[in-house]
């Protein structure tokens, strides 16, 4: 029958020093200067110098000689046991003192010693790493309103017969993401000098009364999701009515900071942003793409994995190739070609379905996974 291994022993009888750890250093060796008594051995390191060549030989170099913190482990004389710790080189001269007492000493040691030892092999409990994915979303809409949009104002709020593509969206957005709490939905126009989110039908042509009101609860201008009346409400608020001087981009940048829609964006949010016209923006005398770009991404930090961007507009084509009015479901749109170069500037993050080249409801699926990935993938700021 086997004997039982003690394993401390076992560890005690095996315990060595790995050989690459006392090997001589090269070119150089271990010295000790004597210091003010007999017992100080200061330790050095000789460093050998290779000679200088001359053109009549070579030029003897002196040695360097600089401080040695190495300890005895590079002292070839010095026999190495860790099992019976290094010497007690400070003992001679705390006796010589008299003014120590070694179990006075050892027992206010020890307890320190000890919890040294203990925090240096204590495990932290384990800890997940913070929960991933967004937990809120906010859906800002910039939704042209002039007399040309009839047909795709009706296709997004699911009027005149036709299937509500957004309410359609959102129960497959949320079908997927099902760790998501909540989402906030605004609406812009692009009519210039009107940043403010509408809470109205027909806003902002058609000035706010009770007789537009859409319902939103007082104090906020926006809609809350999921809810049984968000198609609804939705419908209500997305019947925008504008002019055609449309500054889409920077007003989808500018209601983002407007003090009047304070609260709808919030820090911990996935910010879905969708421009939806069949026109360019006609934005270049208010501000140049880049700072319209930028505004964009300050609204959220900086940070463009909290952003994803839709556009819904004509193909511009290329430099090489542009593209003109183009005809599709709903009818005749212009290329959008300063549109597309600012929502092609946010790389990854910005999308551009051509409106002539399919209905808003498979524009919508086209962006589903990238809404998707966004929010399985963003960290939230703890």
């Amino acid at each position: 029958m086997n004997a039982v291994l003690n394993p401390a022993k076992f560890l005690e009888s095996t315990a060595h020093v790995d050989e690459a750890a006392v090997q001589p250093l090269p070119n150089s060796r271990k010295i000790y200067v004597q210091g003010n008594r007999a017992d100080i051995q200061v330790p050095m390191r000789e460093i050998s110098q290779s000679d200088t060549p001359t053109g009549m030989g070579g030029e003897k170099n002196p040695p360097i000689y600089v401080y040695d913190t190495s300890g005895p482990y590079t002292d070839p004389k010095v026999n190495i046991d860790i099992r019976s710790g290094l010497a007690p080189l400070r003992e001679k001269w705390i006796t010589e003192r008299d003014d120590t007492e070694l179990p006075t000493a050892l027992a206010q040691w020890t307890p320190t010693a000890r919890q040294v030892c203990e925090d240096f092999d204590h495990e932290p409990p384990f800890q997940e790493d913070p929960p991933t994915g967004c937990k809120r979303i906010d859906v800002l809409f910039n939704v042209d309103g002039s007399g040309s949009m009839t047909a795709e104002q009706a296709a997004l709020r699911g009027t005149d017969g036709m299937a509500p593509v957004f309410a359609e969206f959102t129960d497959a957005l949320l079908a997927e993401l099902t760790e998501v709490e909540d989402f906030h939905v605004g609406v812009v126009s692009p009519q210039e000098g009107v940043t403010l989110l509408g809470t109205h039908r027909d806003f902002p042509e058609t000035p706010e009364s009770p007789e537009t009101d859409c319902g939103v609860p007082p104090g906020q201008r926006w809609l809350v999701g999921p809810s049984p009346t968000l198609a609804e409400d939705f419908a209500c608020i997305a019947s925008t009515r504008s002019g055609t001087d449309e500054v889409t981009a920077y007003n989808t940048a500018e209601a983002l900071h407007d003090p009047n829609n304070a609260g709808f964006l919030r820090d911990d949010s996935l910010v879905f942003v969708v421009m939806l016209t069949d026109e360019d923006t006609h934005d270049q005398s208010l501000a140049r793409m880049v700072d319209i770009r930028t505004r964009m991404l300050d609204a959220v930090g900086g940070d463009l994995s909290r952003l994803v961007v839709l556009g819904i507009a004509a193909n511009g084509g290329t430099f090489e190739a542009p593209k003109s009015v183009c005809s599709g479901p709903y009818g005749k749109a212009a290329p959008a070609r300063r549109l597309g170069a600012i929502i092609g500037s946010l790389r990854e993050r910005g999308v551009l379905q051509d409106i002539c080249g399919g209905d808003l409801a498979s524009s919508f699926t086209g962006v589903l996974d990238d809404v998707v990935s966004a929010c399985q993938a963003f960290e939230p700021v703890p």
